[in-house]
Protein backbone atom coordinates (compact mmCIF):
# COMPACT_ATOMS: atom_id res chain seq x y z
CA UNK A 1 0.00 0.00 0.00
CA UNK A 2 1.44 3.40 -0.97
CA UNK A 3 1.15 6.69 0.94
CA UNK A 4 -1.76 8.03 -1.14
CA UNK A 5 -3.79 4.88 -0.55
CA UNK A 6 -3.09 5.03 3.18
CA UNK A 7 -4.07 8.73 3.31
CA UNK A 8 -7.40 8.07 1.63
CA UNK A 9 -8.19 5.16 3.91
CA UNK A 10 -7.39 7.12 7.12
CA UNK A 11 -8.85 10.53 6.20
CA UNK A 12 -12.68 10.38 6.51
CA UNK A 13 -12.99 13.54 4.42
CA UNK A 14 -11.83 11.67 1.36
CA UNK A 15 -14.96 9.46 1.54
CA UNK A 16 -17.48 12.35 1.63
CA UNK A 17 -19.69 12.94 -1.39
CA UNK A 18 -20.31 16.40 -2.75
CA UNK A 19 -24.08 17.14 -2.21
CA UNK A 20 -26.21 20.00 -1.04
CA UNK A 21 -28.05 17.52 1.18
CA UNK A 22 -26.72 16.43 4.61
CA UNK A 23 -24.30 13.49 4.31
CA UNK A 24 -25.46 10.20 5.71
CA UNK A 25 -23.65 9.05 8.86
CA UNK A 26 -21.71 5.75 8.31
CA UNK A 27 -23.03 2.75 10.12
CA UNK A 28 -21.10 1.81 13.28
CA UNK A 29 -20.54 -1.77 12.06
CA UNK A 30 -19.06 -0.58 8.78
CA UNK A 31 -16.68 1.76 10.65
CA UNK A 32 -15.43 -1.04 12.92
CA UNK A 33 -15.00 -3.42 9.98
CA UNK A 34 -13.00 -0.82 8.02
CA UNK A 35 -10.75 -0.24 11.02
CA UNK A 36 -10.06 -3.95 11.34
CA UNK A 37 -9.20 -4.23 7.66
CA UNK A 38 -6.84 -1.25 7.90
CA UNK A 39 -5.15 -2.63 11.00
CA UNK A 40 -4.67 -6.02 9.36
CA UNK A 41 -3.19 -4.44 6.26
CA UNK A 42 -0.68 -2.44 8.30
CA UNK A 43 0.35 -5.48 10.31
CA UNK A 44 0.78 -7.56 7.15
CA UNK A 45 2.94 -4.86 5.62
CA UNK A 46 5.09 -4.71 8.75
CA UNK A 47 5.49 -8.48 8.82
CA UNK A 48 6.69 -8.62 5.22
CA UNK A 49 9.24 -5.78 5.59
CA UNK A 50 12.88 -6.87 5.25
CA UNK A 51 16.01 -4.83 5.59
CA UNK A 52 19.72 -5.47 5.98
CA UNK A 53 22.32 -2.87 6.85
CA UNK A 54 26.09 -2.65 7.14
CA UNK A 55 26.83 -2.77 10.86
CA UNK A 56 30.61 -2.31 10.74
CA UNK A 57 33.61 -2.46 8.41
CA UNK A 58 37.18 -2.90 9.64
CA UNK A 59 40.23 -2.58 7.39
CA UNK A 60 43.55 -4.19 8.30
CA UNK A 61 45.87 -1.84 10.12
CA UNK A 62 48.11 -0.61 8.69
CA UNK A 63 46.71 -0.77 5.15
CA UNK A 64 49.33 -1.70 2.58
CA UNK A 65 49.70 -1.14 -1.14
CA UNK A 66 49.29 -4.55 -2.76
CA UNK A 67 47.04 -7.58 -2.26
CA UNK A 68 47.69 -8.51 1.38
CA UNK A 69 44.90 -6.53 3.08
CA UNK A 70 42.01 -7.89 5.15
CA UNK A 71 38.54 -6.34 5.41
CA UNK A 72 36.08 -7.57 8.06
CA UNK A 73 32.40 -6.91 7.28
CA UNK A 74 29.46 -7.26 9.67
CA UNK A 75 25.93 -6.91 8.34
CA UNK A 76 22.74 -6.73 10.40
CA UNK A 77 19.23 -7.96 9.72
CA UNK A 78 17.28 -4.97 11.00
CA UNK A 79 13.89 -6.62 10.44
CA UNK A 80 11.94 -9.02 12.66
CA UNK A 81 12.05 -11.82 10.08
CA UNK A 82 14.53 -14.50 9.09
CA UNK A 83 16.21 -13.55 5.80
CA UNK A 84 16.78 -17.01 4.40
CA UNK A 85 18.45 -16.19 1.07
CA UNK A 86 22.11 -16.08 0.10
CA UNK A 87 23.12 -12.46 -0.17
CA UNK A 88 26.53 -10.91 -0.46
CA UNK A 89 28.76 -7.99 0.33
CA UNK A 90 31.30 -6.71 -2.19
CA UNK A 91 34.52 -4.91 -1.28
CA UNK A 92 35.56 -2.39 -3.95
CA UNK A 93 38.86 -0.50 -3.81
CA UNK A 94 40.46 2.09 -6.07
CA UNK A 95 42.86 5.04 -5.85
CA UNK A 96 40.66 7.97 -4.81
CA UNK A 97 41.90 10.28 -7.56
CA UNK A 98 41.42 7.69 -10.34
CA UNK A 99 38.29 5.61 -9.56
CA UNK A 100 38.27 3.93 -12.97
CA UNK A 101 41.90 2.80 -12.84
CA UNK A 102 43.46 0.01 -10.75
CA UNK A 103 40.01 -0.97 -9.50
CA UNK A 104 39.77 -4.25 -7.53
CA UNK A 105 36.75 -6.18 -6.24
CA UNK A 106 36.20 -9.12 -3.90
CA UNK A 107 32.94 -10.57 -2.60
CA UNK A 108 31.80 -12.55 0.42
CA UNK A 109 28.40 -14.11 1.09
CA UNK A 110 25.89 -14.45 3.94
CA UNK A 111 22.85 -16.70 4.49
CA UNK A 112 20.17 -17.36 7.12
CA UNK A 113 20.30 -13.94 8.76
CA UNK A 114 18.37 -14.16 12.02
CA UNK A 115 15.86 -11.44 12.98
CA UNK A 116 17.71 -8.43 14.43
CA UNK A 117 20.90 -10.49 14.28
CA UNK A 118 24.36 -9.90 12.80
CA UNK A 119 26.80 -11.98 10.80
CA UNK A 120 30.50 -11.30 10.20
CA UNK A 121 32.74 -12.30 7.31
CA UNK A 122 36.46 -11.71 6.71
CA UNK A 123 37.65 -10.94 3.19
CA UNK A 124 41.35 -11.67 2.68
CA UNK A 125 43.63 -10.66 -0.17
CA UNK A 126 41.95 -7.30 -0.71
CA UNK A 127 44.01 -5.26 -3.17
CA UNK A 128 44.98 -1.62 -2.87
CA UNK A 129 46.42 -0.97 -6.32
CA UNK A 130 48.13 2.18 -7.44
CA UNK A 131 50.88 2.57 -4.84
CA UNK A 132 51.09 4.61 -1.67
CA UNK A 133 48.30 7.10 -2.40
CA UNK A 134 44.88 7.63 -0.84
CA UNK A 135 42.47 4.80 -1.64
CA UNK A 136 38.70 4.56 -1.42
CA UNK A 137 37.35 1.38 0.16
CA UNK A 138 33.65 0.75 -0.43
CA UNK A 139 31.56 -2.13 0.91
CA UNK A 140 28.19 -2.74 -0.78
CA UNK A 141 25.72 -5.06 0.97
CA UNK A 142 23.21 -7.10 -1.04
CA UNK A 143 24.98 -6.04 -4.25
CA UNK A 144 22.97 -8.60 -6.23
CA UNK A 145 19.62 -7.28 -4.89
CA UNK A 146 18.56 -10.66 -3.53
CA UNK A 147 16.60 -9.04 -0.66
CA UNK A 148 13.56 -6.82 -1.28
CA UNK A 149 14.37 -4.13 1.26
CA UNK A 150 12.38 -1.26 2.72
CA UNK A 151 15.54 0.85 2.95
CA UNK A 152 18.28 0.73 0.33
CA UNK A 153 20.20 3.66 1.82
CA UNK A 154 22.03 1.71 4.52
CA UNK A 155 23.79 -0.78 2.22
CA UNK A 156 26.92 1.26 1.47
CA UNK A 157 29.96 1.99 3.61
CA UNK A 158 32.78 4.20 2.30
CA UNK A 159 36.16 4.72 3.95
CA UNK A 160 39.43 6.32 2.90
CA UNK A 161 42.85 4.85 3.70
CA UNK A 162 46.40 5.98 3.05
CA UNK A 163 48.77 3.00 2.77
CA UNK A 164 52.23 3.96 3.96
CA UNK A 165 53.69 0.49 3.42
CA UNK A 166 53.65 -2.14 0.69
CA UNK A 167 52.89 -5.85 0.88
CA UNK A 168 56.02 -7.90 1.29
CA UNK A 169 57.64 -5.24 3.40
CA UNK A 170 58.42 -3.08 0.40
CA UNK A 171 61.07 -5.51 -0.91
CA UNK A 172 61.53 -7.38 -4.16
CA UNK A 173 60.74 -11.08 -3.65
CA UNK A 174 61.04 -13.44 -6.63
CA UNK A 175 59.23 -16.78 -6.33
CA UNK A 176 59.94 -19.60 -8.80
CA UNK A 177 56.45 -20.90 -9.68
CA UNK A 178 57.16 -23.63 -12.26
CA UNK A 179 59.81 -25.28 -14.39
CA UNK A 180 59.21 -27.08 -17.67
CA UNK A 181 59.11 -29.34 -19.61
CA UNK A 182 56.38 -31.22 -17.76
CA UNK A 183 57.60 -34.54 -19.23
CA UNK A 184 60.45 -36.35 -17.49
CA UNK A 185 61.30 -38.58 -20.48
CA UNK A 186 62.74 -36.91 -23.56
CA UNK A 187 64.21 -38.16 -26.85
CA UNK A 188 67.97 -38.26 -26.90
CA UNK A 189 68.05 -36.78 -30.40
CA UNK A 190 65.96 -33.69 -29.59
CA UNK A 191 66.98 -30.43 -27.82
CA UNK A 192 65.95 -30.12 -24.19
CA UNK A 193 64.05 -26.84 -23.69
CA UNK A 194 64.10 -25.73 -20.04
CA UNK A 195 61.90 -22.80 -18.96
CA UNK A 196 61.28 -21.27 -15.52
CA UNK A 197 58.48 -18.91 -14.49
CA UNK A 198 59.07 -16.39 -11.70
CA UNK A 199 56.56 -14.11 -9.96
CA UNK A 200 57.42 -11.03 -7.92
CA UNK A 201 55.43 -11.64 -4.73
CA UNK A 202 57.02 -8.67 -2.98
CA UNK A 203 56.03 -5.05 -2.80
CA UNK A 204 58.86 -3.43 -4.76
CA UNK A 205 60.20 -3.81 -8.29
CA UNK A 206 62.75 -6.57 -8.98
CA UNK A 207 65.60 -5.49 -11.22
CA UNK A 208 66.68 -7.56 -14.23
CA UNK A 209 69.29 -10.23 -13.54
CA UNK A 210 71.27 -12.99 -15.25
CA UNK A 211 70.76 -16.70 -14.61
CA UNK A 212 73.03 -19.58 -15.59
CA UNK A 213 71.64 -23.08 -16.31
CA UNK A 214 73.76 -26.17 -15.65
CA UNK A 215 73.28 -29.89 -16.30
CA UNK A 216 74.26 -32.42 -13.62
CA UNK A 217 74.57 -36.15 -14.12
CA UNK A 218 72.12 -38.11 -11.96
CA UNK A 219 69.03 -37.15 -9.99
CA UNK A 220 70.42 -34.26 -7.92
CA UNK A 221 72.11 -30.93 -8.61
CA UNK A 222 75.44 -31.91 -7.10
CA UNK A 223 78.90 -32.82 -8.31
CA UNK A 224 80.46 -31.66 -11.56
CA UNK A 225 78.22 -29.77 -13.97
CA UNK A 226 78.09 -28.77 -17.61
CA UNK A 227 77.08 -25.15 -18.22
CA UNK A 228 74.22 -24.86 -20.73
CA UNK A 229 74.26 -21.06 -20.95
CA UNK A 230 73.22 -17.70 -19.49
CA UNK A 231 69.91 -15.91 -19.97
CA UNK A 232 68.51 -12.58 -18.75
CA UNK A 233 65.47 -12.44 -16.48
CA UNK A 234 63.61 -9.18 -17.13
CA UNK A 235 62.65 -6.76 -14.36
CA UNK A 236 59.30 -7.42 -12.66
CA UNK A 237 56.90 -5.12 -10.85
CA UNK A 238 54.88 -6.43 -7.86
CA UNK A 239 52.76 -9.49 -8.81
CA UNK A 240 54.22 -9.56 -12.34
CA UNK A 241 55.11 -12.91 -13.94
CA UNK A 242 58.35 -13.35 -15.91
CA UNK A 243 59.83 -16.33 -17.79
CA UNK A 244 63.34 -17.29 -18.79
CA UNK A 245 64.35 -20.23 -20.99
CA UNK A 246 67.26 -22.22 -22.39
CA UNK A 247 67.74 -24.82 -25.14
CA UNK A 248 70.24 -27.60 -24.44
CA UNK A 249 71.25 -28.85 -27.89
CA UNK A 250 74.31 -30.84 -26.82
CA UNK A 251 73.05 -33.17 -24.11
CA UNK A 252 73.91 -36.88 -24.15
CA UNK A 253 71.53 -39.12 -26.13
CA UNK A 254 70.80 -41.34 -23.13
CA UNK A 255 70.93 -41.20 -19.35
CA UNK A 256 69.37 -39.29 -16.45
CA UNK A 257 70.33 -35.68 -15.74
CA UNK A 258 69.23 -32.82 -13.50
CA UNK A 259 68.99 -29.21 -14.66
CA UNK A 260 69.50 -26.42 -12.12
CA UNK A 261 70.10 -22.68 -12.40
CA UNK A 262 71.95 -20.10 -10.36
CA UNK A 263 72.36 -16.33 -10.45
CA UNK A 264 75.41 -14.73 -12.01
CA UNK A 265 76.24 -12.42 -9.13
CA UNK A 266 73.72 -11.79 -6.37
CA UNK A 267 69.98 -12.46 -6.79
CA UNK A 268 67.85 -9.29 -7.00
CA UNK A 269 66.05 -10.09 -3.71
CA UNK A 270 67.14 -10.88 -0.18
CA UNK A 271 64.80 -13.87 0.30
CA UNK A 272 66.29 -16.72 -1.73
CA UNK A 273 64.30 -19.51 -0.05
CA UNK A 274 61.69 -19.53 -2.83
CA UNK A 275 63.91 -18.83 -5.84
CA UNK A 276 65.04 -22.27 -6.95
CA UNK A 277 63.56 -25.25 -8.76
CA UNK A 278 65.27 -28.17 -10.50
CA UNK A 279 64.20 -30.54 -13.28
CA UNK A 280 65.33 -34.16 -13.67
CA UNK A 281 64.90 -35.78 -17.10
CA UNK A 282 65.80 -39.10 -18.71
CA UNK A 283 66.98 -39.12 -22.31
CA UNK A 284 66.18 -42.17 -24.45
CA UNK A 285 68.53 -42.95 -27.31
CA UNK A 286 67.12 -44.06 -30.71
CA UNK A 287 65.96 -47.67 -30.58
CA UNK A 288 65.51 -47.48 -26.81
CA UNK A 289 62.20 -49.38 -26.80
CA UNK A 290 58.95 -48.09 -25.35
CA UNK A 291 60.34 -46.90 -22.04
CA UNK A 292 59.70 -43.16 -22.15
CA UNK A 293 58.45 -43.33 -25.73
CA UNK A 294 61.80 -43.97 -27.41
CA UNK A 295 61.54 -44.74 -31.15
CA UNK A 296 64.10 -45.86 -33.72
CA UNK A 297 65.96 -43.15 -35.54
CA UNK A 298 63.92 -42.23 -38.59
CA UNK A 299 60.46 -42.57 -37.00
CA UNK A 300 58.47 -39.38 -37.64
CA UNK A 301 54.81 -39.54 -36.55
CA UNK A 302 52.45 -36.75 -37.64
CA UNK A 303 48.90 -36.22 -36.31
CA UNK A 304 46.11 -33.99 -37.71
CA UNK A 305 42.52 -33.43 -36.54
CA UNK A 306 40.13 -34.21 -39.42
CA UNK A 307 36.83 -33.92 -37.49
CA UNK A 308 34.78 -32.18 -36.24
CA UNK A 309 34.70 -28.70 -37.77
CA UNK A 310 35.29 -25.51 -35.83
CA UNK A 311 31.61 -25.27 -34.80
CA UNK A 312 29.50 -28.00 -33.16
CA UNK A 313 25.84 -27.96 -32.14
CA UNK A 314 25.77 -27.59 -28.34
CA UNK A 315 24.58 -30.56 -26.28
CA UNK A 316 24.75 -32.98 -29.23
CA UNK A 317 26.70 -36.17 -29.87
CA UNK A 318 29.94 -35.65 -31.75
CA UNK A 319 33.10 -37.47 -32.79
CA UNK A 320 36.72 -36.33 -32.82
CA UNK A 321 38.93 -37.95 -35.44
CA UNK A 322 42.71 -37.70 -35.79
CA UNK A 323 44.76 -39.05 -38.70
CA UNK A 324 48.20 -40.40 -37.78
CA UNK A 325 50.89 -41.00 -40.39
CA UNK A 326 54.48 -42.19 -40.16
CA UNK A 327 56.33 -39.73 -42.36
CA UNK A 328 59.70 -41.20 -41.51
CA UNK A 329 61.75 -44.12 -42.77
CA UNK A 330 61.64 -46.37 -39.69
CA UNK A 331 58.69 -48.05 -37.95
CA UNK A 332 57.06 -46.02 -35.14
CA UNK A 333 55.93 -47.97 -32.08
CA UNK A 334 52.33 -48.02 -30.89
CA UNK A 335 50.81 -46.11 -27.97
CA UNK A 336 47.63 -45.57 -25.99
CA UNK A 337 46.16 -42.11 -26.58
CA UNK A 338 43.46 -40.16 -24.72
CA UNK A 339 41.75 -36.90 -25.72
CA UNK A 340 41.10 -34.14 -23.18
CA UNK A 341 38.92 -31.03 -23.30
CA UNK A 342 39.88 -27.70 -21.70
CA UNK A 343 37.66 -24.69 -21.04
CA UNK A 344 38.63 -21.78 -23.29
CA UNK A 345 40.71 -21.39 -26.42
CA UNK A 346 43.95 -22.60 -24.80
CA UNK A 347 44.66 -26.20 -23.77
CA UNK A 348 45.82 -25.39 -20.23
CA UNK A 349 44.57 -25.85 -16.69
CA UNK A 350 42.22 -28.68 -15.72
CA UNK A 351 41.11 -30.96 -18.55
CA UNK A 352 38.40 -33.64 -18.69
CA UNK A 353 38.77 -36.71 -20.90
CA UNK A 354 36.41 -36.96 -23.86
CA UNK A 355 34.35 -40.13 -23.47
CA UNK A 356 35.30 -40.66 -19.81
CA UNK A 357 38.48 -41.21 -17.81
CA UNK A 358 39.15 -44.67 -19.28
CA UNK A 359 38.60 -43.75 -22.90
CA UNK A 360 41.98 -44.58 -24.49
CA UNK A 361 42.38 -45.38 -28.17
CA UNK A 362 45.11 -47.74 -29.39
CA UNK A 363 47.57 -46.53 -32.00
CA UNK A 364 49.19 -49.48 -33.76
CA UNK A 365 52.85 -49.58 -34.78
CA UNK A 366 53.11 -47.80 -38.11
CA UNK A 367 55.67 -48.58 -40.76
CA UNK A 368 57.01 -45.93 -43.12
CA UNK A 369 54.15 -44.19 -44.94
CA UNK A 370 51.42 -46.10 -43.04
CA UNK A 371 48.34 -44.23 -41.69
CA UNK A 372 45.70 -44.83 -39.01
CA UNK A 373 42.62 -42.81 -37.96
CA UNK A 374 41.50 -42.84 -34.31
CA UNK A 375 38.04 -41.72 -33.18
CA UNK A 376 36.83 -40.45 -29.80
CA UNK A 377 33.05 -40.20 -29.38
CA UNK A 378 31.20 -38.08 -26.84
CA UNK A 379 27.53 -38.03 -25.91
CA UNK A 380 25.90 -34.69 -25.29
CA UNK A 381 28.89 -32.40 -25.39
CA UNK A 382 28.96 -28.93 -23.81
CA UNK A 383 25.87 -26.86 -24.47
CA UNK A 384 27.70 -23.62 -25.12
CA UNK A 385 31.19 -22.16 -25.08
CA UNK A 386 34.66 -22.51 -26.57
CA UNK A 387 36.84 -25.50 -25.69
CA UNK A 388 40.35 -26.63 -26.62
CA UNK A 389 41.15 -30.32 -27.23
CA UNK A 390 44.51 -32.08 -27.16
CA UNK A 391 45.85 -35.62 -26.90
CA UNK A 392 48.00 -37.41 -24.32
CA UNK A 393 50.24 -40.35 -25.23
CA UNK A 394 50.96 -43.24 -22.86
CA UNK A 395 53.87 -43.71 -22.59
CA UNK A 396 55.18 -40.31 -23.68
CA UNK A 397 55.82 -40.50 -27.43
CA UNK A 398 59.11 -39.14 -28.71
CA UNK A 399 60.59 -39.41 -32.19
CA UNK A 400 62.93 -37.52 -34.50
CA UNK A 401 60.42 -34.64 -34.76
CA UNK A 402 58.31 -33.89 -31.69
CA UNK A 403 56.65 -30.85 -33.25
CA UNK A 404 54.03 -32.57 -35.42
CA UNK A 405 52.17 -35.16 -33.34
CA UNK A 406 50.63 -32.94 -30.63
CA UNK A 407 47.90 -31.05 -32.54
CA UNK A 408 45.22 -29.05 -30.74
CA UNK A 409 41.63 -28.46 -31.81
CA UNK A 410 39.47 -25.51 -30.70
CA UNK A 411 35.72 -26.01 -31.05
CA UNK A 412 32.87 -23.54 -30.50
CA UNK A 413 29.71 -25.18 -29.14
CA UNK A 414 26.62 -23.16 -30.13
Amino acid sequence: MNAADLSRRTDPRSDRTRSTATSARPAIGATVLGGLILCGSLLAGAASAQDIAIDSVTISNPPKAGNCNTVTVTIRNTSNQLINVITGAKVITFPSATPNQNRAEKATFFSALQPNGTMTRTVQGVELLGGQVQHTVQVVADFENKVQETNENNNLDTQFVNPSQTCGGGLCDLKAESISPTYSNLPGTYPAKISVKFRNVGGANCQSSTLQLSRYEGTSASGSATVVGNQTLSSASPNQLRSVGWSDNDHPSSGTFTYAYSWVGNPPDSDTSNNFLTKTVTFTSPGGGNQGGGNPAGCDLSAVFIAPGNTVSGGSNSSFQVRFKNQGTATCQGAKISLSRYNGSKCSGYGSKVGGSGNFQALNPLSSGQEQVLTWSERRGPRKGTYCHKMTYSPAFNDSNNNNHHPQKTVSYQ
